[in-house]
């Protein structure tokens, strides 16, 4: 249960990352992606009972305790995700080379289990590189 409630933060945290307002083709890359990556563990997590898991449309993911790695994961639609997430108490990292369509996307959210986010996710998105930083309720990440 534990390992569920993990991935199922995770996803919520990417989910939320510079999801702004903004319509902009970097800020609808990383939505969809971060979409993407939502489906991807939820599928994972409500169909694997050991790790290293199959994702939906490819790839694997694997767990070992601390760290979450995607390996040409790809999601029903061959949305593709390769990197970690590495979980540290109230604090994620994200370090993917692929990131459904967008490349190199990495940071640190803390607080998550307090509703107290801060941290900043940079990627390249759409042609363009992006960071934003986390709002306090870690619901949404304003580009800078």
């Amino acid at each position: 249960m534990k390992i569920r409630l993990l991935g199922l933060v995770c996803a919520a945290v990417l989910v939320a990352s510079c999801g702004g307002g903004s319509t902009s083709a970097e800020q609808s890359a990383i939505n969809n992606s971060a979409s993407a990556l939502s489906d991807v563990l939820n599928y994972v997590f409500e169909n694997c009972f050991a790790f290293p898991c199959d994702c939906p449309g490819g790839g694997t993911i694997d767990f070992d305790g601390t760290t979450y790695t995607a390996t040409n994961c790809q999601s029903s639609d061959g949305d593709s995700f390769t990197g970690t997430v590495d979980v540290d108490g109230d604090s994620v990292t994200f370090a993917f080379s692929v990131f459904g369509e967008c490349t190199a996307i990495s940071g640190t959210v803390t607080g998550i289990d307090e509703d107290n986010c801060s941290g900043t996710i940079t990627g390249a998105c759409a042609d363009a590189s992006v960071t934003c930083s986390m709002s306090s309720n870690c619901e949404e990440c304003n580009i800078n």
